[in-house]
Formats: structure tokens, sequence, C-alpha cells
């Protein structure tokens, strides 16, 4: 779409995605999404702050992972 001159329609169509996947716990899948419309328009601070955001509950997670079981 963005190659087409739908920028704006591939953002939400790329926000859409990127929400969907962080339900689903499928954090680097939304963060790799949320850095293309990043790529697309850099302006968006929403979206800086949701990939910010994702990274810190990755880092959670691997984290919890890494961490030996009690």
């Amino acid at each position: 779409m963005a190659k087409m001159g739908n920028k704006k329609a591939a953002i939400e169509a790329y926000r859409q995605a990127a929400e969907k996947f962080a339900q689903q716990g499928l954090i680097i899948e939304a963060t790799a999404i949320s850095k293309v419309i990043m790529r697309l328009n850099p302006l968006e601070t929403e979206i800086q702050q949701k990939v910010s955001k994702l990274y810190t509950e990755w880092a959670v997670l691997k984290e919890k992972k890494i961490a030996p079981s009690k």
C-alpha cells in the first residue's frame, strides 16, 4: 500500500496487525511491524512509545526464561 502512494492506509493496516500480534503475546512480531510504521512516518510518537513498551515487555519475558526456576 505504501508503495502505491497510500501511506496513511498502510500505516493503519500495520498498526492493526501490530496490535493483534501484541494481544497474542507475539512481542517480537509486534515490534517489527511497529518499526515499519516508524520508517513510514518517523514522527509517529504513539508508535515510538509502543515500541518502547514492547521492548520492555520483551526484556521482562526474556529475563523470566533465563532466570532459574525456584
